[in-house]
Order: structure tokens, then C-alpha cells, then sequence
């Protein structure tokens, strides 16, 4: 039981001498010095997907004295799913003998999406050049077309504008969190 004890000590030699005080009384103070441990019910780093809703696993808390309903838990630190980063929510129990327990959780918000290349097929005339990113659209879950067009590459072709036939030019994008698309093919 948490408490201060009053424990008084007398001593007598063999020959049945007493001490000059009448009991020597020293405080002896019983309590929790053992801050709450807490579990993330998680790892300490997760990986959250870029652009979905985002809740936060709720923490156990355990401690070798009290009751969980009287050990105050507090959350500080805010992610945003919808914003590349490494997010801390930082867990504080408190207990009812004022010990602190701390556990931080890193939630690394992360692009993992390849983005895609829609295009149609194109003619143009023998011996015309022609661009060949015209009519080529690329979409992704966080990047905007606007950064992506810039990086789309021409993996390959086999056009010869002097000649007669059907040709094809392959794309790629990589975004800048590096997935890669598909090879999409053009035909031209």
C-alpha cells in the first residue's frame, strides 16, 4: 500500500544497556517510482499510402501499480495523408503517482503508385515531322501532369518518316518518388 511508515528502532547491548534515545524513528515511504509502459500496437515506423484518410492505431497502456482507466493518455503530433512525409505522434501516459511513460510513433507518408501514359495512335504524312508528345497524357495518384510531362522518356521506336508504314514509340514516366510506369506503346 502507497504510504509513508513510521518504524521505530530501540536498541539494547548484551549487558542491557539502552541507547540514549527512547526509539530511533526513521520514515520509510512505500510508492510507484515505475513509469507506465506503453505499446503502439503497431511497429515504430509504418508506411501509409499517400492520399488516403489516415487514423492512428490506438496505444495500450500498462503499469505495475494502477488500473488502466487511472493512468491519463495524451497524443501530440499530427500526419498529413495527404502530404509526403515522416509524421511523430508522440504517446505520454501519466500515472496516478505522477510517472511518466513516452513512446513515439514515425509515420512515413509515402508515394508507391506508378503513374500512367494514355495516348492514342497518330498518322502523319511521309517525310512530316511531327512531335511525338503531342496527345500524350499521364496521370498519377499525388504528382500533377504538370510535373510529370516533363519526365516522360521515349524508351524506344522504329519510325523512319520517309517511308510508308506503321511504326510504334514506347513511353515511360518515373515520378518523382521513383515509380516507374508501365511501357506504354503508340502507334503511329
Amino acid at each position: 500500500v502507497r504510504a509513508t511508515y513510521e518504524v521505530t528502532y530501540n536498541s539494547e547491548d548484551p549487558s542491557g544497556n539502552k541507547a540514549d534515545e527512547d526509539g530511533f524513528i526513521v520514515l520509510y515511504r512505500v510508492d510507484d517510482y515505475i513509469k507506465p509502459e506503453i505499446s503502439l500496437n503497431t511497429s515504430d515506423t509504418i508506411i501509409h499510402d499517400v492520399n488516403n484518410p489516415y487514423s492512428p492505431q490506438q496505444v495500450s497502456v500498462f503499469d505495475n501499480y494502477y488500473e488502466t482507466i487511472d493512468i491519463s493518455i495524451s497524443k501530440t503530433g499530427l500526419v498529413n495523408p495527404y502530404k509526403l512525409g515522416v509524421y511523430s505522434e508522440t504517446y505520454i501516459a501519466i500515472d496516478g503517482s505522477g510517472n511518466v511513460g513516452e513512446k513515439t510513433r514515425y509515420v512515413k507518408v509515402m508515394d508507391r503508385k506508378a503513374p500512367g501514359i494514355v495516348t492514342t495512335g497518330v498518322t502523319v504524312c511521309v517525310g512530316s515531322p511531327f512531335w511525338a508528345m503531342t496527345d500524350v497524357l499521364v496521370s498519377d495518384n499525388y504528382y500533377s501532369e504538370i510535373e510529370l510531362l516533363p519526365l516522360i522518356k521515349v524508351v524506344n521506336h522504329n519510325i523512319n518518316i520517309w517511308r510508308k508504314g506503321i511504326y510504334f514509340i514506347n513511353y515511360q514516366v518515373t515520378d518523382p518518388s521513383g515509380n516507374i510506369s508501365e511501357i506504354v506503346m503508340r502507334p503511329v
